[in-house]
């Protein structure tokens, strides 16, 4: 007689004990220190300007025992220490739940990224890859980014004899804001605006934080007369509604120029036609006071914005170059010609 085979009972967990356990460590994307990797391990870890900190943060919107990481069994937590200016998840003041691996907390001025998952060291490398790409406060692209794009097309734009446009913003008051409010408030208003600008561009358009409040738009298929109904919209998203930190109301103003490749003849030797700058004029909100305006005698490259040239290999060259400096130096123009109409008015204002 032939003998049965009996099944075999196994236990599922301990199978799922068997398995490899999920890592975790974070990111930081904005901050003094960018890219560098904070392993997170069992137990708990403190996030302050303490020396005595596990991860010190000197920073002074850092408090000295600002934030703790709790590492358990069933996930990764993060809970404020009572600090001055909070601890925020995804913007949002920090809860009792586990965080998801992609989840940004921010701690003073500096942003981390969380990451978790079984081959850590992977992500660890995409998100530096990222990070070479990416403003990390704003999550807009860099200037490196957009000189190698802008060099992309305007090569396109030769080849196809198509239209390109490069749009340039600077912000005025943001000086001021960081001196009354700080620079948690500064953050805070560029966050907000490059969320709103970036949501009513076309996904083509190119976006980028290049310095401080000076932005740009590389704009494919756009001619002269796109540029300018570009920098219209830009400046409406800006000046229309109010930006907020906490309960204190801010208002902005924008510095505009704009540059277009020639449309009538595309040869690489051709020079760039230079539209003519759009200027509004700022308005602040009363929490932030008067405007410091410099003297009538300040010259162009006074005004100049002066963005990065440290990356060698992304230095731009020929008619690329030409377009983002024109662009650069009629942005210039426009806020002398600004400061100095405002220096003058404060003058008669005081002689009167």
């Amino acid at each position: 007689m032939k003998k049965k085979s009996k099944t075999l009972i196994t236990v599922l967990s301990k199978i799922h004990e068997r398995r490899p356990k999920a890592s975790a460590c974070l990111v930081e994307i904005y901050g003094q220190q960018i890219g560098r990797k904070l392993l997170l391990t069992q137990g708990e870890l403190i996030v302050g300007r303490s020396q005595k900190a596990d991860i010190q943060v000197e920073q002074e919107s850092v408090s000295r025992q600002h934030a703790r990481f709790r590492v358990q069994a069933n996930g990764i937590t993060v809970e404020d220490m009572g600090s001055t200016n909070g601890t925020y998840v995804n913007d949002q003041p920090a809860k009792p739940d586990a965080l998801s691996c992609g989840d940004q907390i921010k701690i003073g001025r500096t942003i981390y990224k969380f990451l978790e998952g079984e081959d850590i060291e992977s992500a660890y490398r995409q998100e530096l890859l990222r990070l070479a790409a990416i403003d990390g406060l704003t999550e807009c692209f860099n200037e490196s980014y957009l000189r190698e794009q802008l060099g992309r097309e305007v090569s396109r734009a030769y080849r196809y004899a198509r239209p390109l446009s490069v749009v340039l913003f600077d912000l005025e008051g943001m000086g001021r804001i960081n001196q009354e409010l700080g620079k948690l408030a500064g953050d805070a208003v560029l966050t907000q605006l490059a969320h709103r600008v970036r949501s009513r561009l076309r996904r083509e358009d190119v976006f980028a934080r290049l310095e401080g409040g000076l932005f740009a738009v590389v704009a494919p298929e756009s001619g002269s007369e796109d540029a300018a109904a570009l920098t219209q919209k830009i400046e409406r998203i800006i000046t229309t509604d109010p930006f907020f930190f906490e309960e204190v109301e801010v208002t902005l103003g924008v510095h505009t120029a704009k540059a277009t490749l020639r449309e009538e003849k595309f040869e690489p030797t051709d020079p760039v036609y230079v539209d003519a700058p759009f200027e509004t004029e700022p308005s602040l909100g009363k929490a932030l006071g008067d405007l410091d305006v410099p003297t009538a005698e300040m010259s162009v490259e006074d005004t100049r914005p002066n963005p990065s040239r440290t990356n060698s290999n992304n230095v731009l060259e020929g008619p690329s170059k030409e377009l983002f400096e024109f662009a650069l130096d009629r942005l210039a123009e426009t806020k002398k010609e600004f400061r100095s109409k405002r220096a003058k008015a404060k003058l008669k204002e005081a002689a009167n």
